[in-house]
């Protein structure tokens, strides 16, 4: 396994949630009401001594540092960027990005909604302003959301390496356009979402002291095909399996069975990705005694069946 994550969040000026809790744009939603609409991507390369002056965005932001140093500048602060840095935003935050002279800098860059009832909203993509002309009518939505408070805030996570293939093909879709680009590339995103709630909610009040999970959680990853219970993995591990149900939900923000099925679909994606098996063979080997059982728990975490995610394009 690589690095551990390492998440931390920047609270969001008091007088920006001002301002927009007036807007037409502010609603509050849920993480399960997230079905993401992306309005552009772009990668991005920085040269030495380049600067992207204070600015502030009309629509949420991924930025995902793939190679190179630098530093992002936010709430009058500087914050060194490296490989395997990625950074989760709401509109209206301000912000810079500053190379240092003989750096360089590469980032995939996602505009994006969080939820698709602005997609027919033109143009579909509005460019960043300065602070001093900021037009906060022109913001599409600003989520906040009622069940997870660290999505309300600039996220930050460390050493998210293994999602750069996925960030890569999530690029390469909208590059070639392929038929049904948008869904292919919106269930991936989905998928990428769903991890950084993961992590965000596995990192939120975690302390030395939990250890214990950490090695709970990536028992389950590795061994998702078995047909775990709260109560097998809670005699592996010394745990109370009422005891143990609850600090899975906590950590992870899902129920043991959900994570679980999660874990497998995940698995079930590099498969159909970087293998030749058939459906069939990937929903055995994904833990799924039933293909039906196996297609259903695929459209709900990716928004399309596997046929349909097959036919959308050569993973």
């Amino acid at each position: 396994m690589g690095k551990p994550y390492l998440y931390k969040s920047l609270p969001y000026p008091t007088e920006l949630l001002d301002k927009i809790s007036a807007c037409q744009c502010f609603k509050q939603v849920h993480t399960d009401d997230i079905h993401p609409y992306i309005r552009f991507i772009s990668y991005i390369t920085m040269a030495s001594s380049a600067s992207i002056q204070s600015r502030m965005t009309y629509d949420a932001r991924l930025m995902y540092i793939c190679g190179g140093v630098g530093q992002f500048s936010y709430a009058g602060e500087l914050y060194d960027l490296e490989k395997g840095d990625l950074l989760l935003w709401n509109p209206a935050v301000e912000y810079g990005l500053r190379i240092r002279k003989g750096d360089n800098l590469n980032i995939i860059a996602i505009n994006f909604d969080y939820t698709n009832d602005a997609s027919r909203i033109l143009p579909k993509t509005i460019s960043p302003s300065r602070s001093s002309v900021f037009n906060y009518s022109r913001i599409h939505e600003f989520c906040v959301f009622k069940d997870n408070e660290a999505m309300n805030k600039l996220i930050w996570i460390k050493n998210m390496q293994e999602e750069e293939s996925l960030l890569a093909r999530i690029m390469k879709e909208h590059q070639f356009l392929k038929t049904n680009y948008l869904l292919k590339s919106r269930s991936m995103f989905l998928s990428l979402l769903a991890r950084i709630v993961t992590v965000i909610s596995m990192s939120c009040g975690r302390s030395g002291s939990d250890s214990a999970m950490d090695e709970i959680l990536d028992y389950i990853q590795d061994n998702c095909t078995e047909q775990l219970t709260n109560k097998t993995i809670g005699e592996m591990f010394n745990f109370n399996h009422v005891y143990l149900a609850r600090l899975i939900k906590e950590c992870t923000g899902y129920p043991t069975h959900k994570y679980l099925l999660y874990c497998r679909i995940r698995k079930a994606l590099d498969l159909m990705h970087f293998t030749d098996k058939t459906i069939a063979e990937i929903s055995y080997e994904t833990g799924f005694e039933y293909y039906n059982n196996f297609s259903s728990c695929f459209r709900k975490f990716t928004g399309m069946s596997p046929r349909q995610y097959i036919k959308s394009g050569n993973p």
